[in-house]
């Protein structure tokens, strides 16, 4: 893989943290990133959280929102916001990991709508003839939001997806294009930016790359941010000169072909060689964003194959898994510092609960031999069990054994 930012050790120091937890955001387009993800996490993630226990003490949990293979279960952009706003705050290292494919993903209709440009949208819908019933049926009005928007029903906060019933994903796609239409009828009336436009067109993945990298002070992104961009020529094989031909047909648009001839929306592959060619290279110039690029060329008459996509999949696990070694590996702690004072607080805090236990020990029980001639094994070749009802002194005994320990 090739990097597009320069060598770590150009970069600043990453800022401090008092947690003694990584929390990493494993940002990516559900529908272009199964096979990735799912390596990752078999192969990846696991190392990593025994390299950073053995190493500097620290858990690790991994925060990927399509996890699940139910797409209902999947967060609505809100949620996805705050849980990246969590890893940023409360990461003691590398708070986000972001695998963007060949694949753009597909946008969703907005959770949220600031009651002023929602009511915009339906006059310029309403205005141009085009029915709005169903767009204001699946909205409901909330005074509790900042500013006071109109949100989007929990039931239709799937809708991004389309991997979704049939039924449901022929409705969702139905909506899609009446508010899409909406924005470009505003759009073109000079009632909306075409740069405010292209965040209704958004996927998931861009909407969140952009929410975690976009205007953040430099040590937000410095150190902490993996981004992996892999770029897929001739892709669907034969297929993709007849498909590309198929979408550059104009579509009659049956509810406003008597109006106003409008600007079609940017297509994903614009949207995505915007995120790719301009987005993200201007932070690899101005915050130094570490990005990693790989081009695969696949035959042009089989396309993107399951044995590519295999072999790119652990090629990329190789990288992610010495990329993330090498960020915790340069985390520098010392006793002054916030994260060695944080390991130390907690170190000492278990300590004192655990001789607060040790003086409910009253009685000798045989079972402190067991733990003895457990600990003074020189190999242990099995785990110790201790095993027992509620409240019949379990968590007393290993207190109480921990202070001998300690005392020898």
């Amino acid at each position: 893989m090739h990097s597009g930012g320069q060598q770590l050790d150009c970069f600043a120091s990453p800022p401090r943290c008092s947690s003694s937890c990584v929390k990493i955001y494993l940002c990516s387009s559900p529908e272009d990133s199964v096979v990735e993800r799912r390596a990752l996490r078999e192969t990846v993630f696991p190392r990593f959280r025994e390299h950073c226990r053995h190493s500097l003490g620290l858990e690790v949990r991994v925060i990927d929102p399509f996890e699940s293979s139910d797409p209902r279960h999947w967060p609505d952009e809100n949620t996805r916001q705050q849980l990246i706003q969590e890893c940023r705050e409360s990461s003691a290292g590398p708070f986000l990991l972001a695998l963007v494919g060949h694949q753009y993903g597909a946008a969703s209709l907005p959770t949220q709508v600031e009651v002023s440009e929602y009511q915009l949208l339906l006059q310029e819908s309403q205005q141009a003839g085009i029915s709005t019933q169903e767009l204001e049926r699946v909205y409901q009005r909330d005074e509790n939001t900042v500013p006071a928007s109109y949100c989007l029903r929990p039931s239709h906060r799937h809708a991004c997806c389309p991997t979704a019933e049939v039924k449901e994903e022929v409705k969702d796609a139905e909506l899609r294009k009446v508010f899409q239409t909406a924005v470009s009828l505003c759009v073109h009336n000079d009632l909306m930016t075409p740069e405010r436009a292209k965040s209704y067109y958004r996927s998931a993945l861009d909407a969140d790359l952009r929410f975690a990298l976009e205007n953040r002070p430099d040590e937000d992104i410095v150190r902490r941010c993996l981004v992996y961009v892999h770029k897929v020529v001739n892709a669907r094989g034969g297929r993709e000169k007849r498909e590309m031909s198929l979408q550059l047909q104009p579509k009659s648009e049956s509810d406003s072909s008597d109006q106003v001839a409008l600007r079609p929306p940017p297509t994903s592959d614009e949207l995505l060689s915007e995120l790719c060619d301009v987005f993200l290279p201007g932070l690899i110039t101005s915050s130094k964003l570490l990005v990693y690029a790989t081009t695969t060329e696949c035959d042009h008459r089989h396309g993107y194959t399951t044995t590519r996509r295999r072999g790119y999949a652990e090629g990329l696990c190789q990288q992610v898994h010495s990329d993330l070694a090498g960020l915790i590996d340069d985390l520098k702690i010392s006793e002054d510092s916030n994260l060695g004072n944080a390991l130390s607080r907690e170190e000492a805090e278990q300590k004192q609960l655990c001789d607060i236990f040790a003086r409910f020990y009253d009685v000798t029980q045989p079972e402190e031999e067991k733990v003895r001639a457990y600990v003074e094994q020189r190999d242990p070749q099995c785990p110790l069990v201790v095993m027992g009802g509620p409240c019949t002194g379990k968590t007393v005994l290993l207190a109480r054994c921990t202070q001998k320990v300690d005392a020898l």
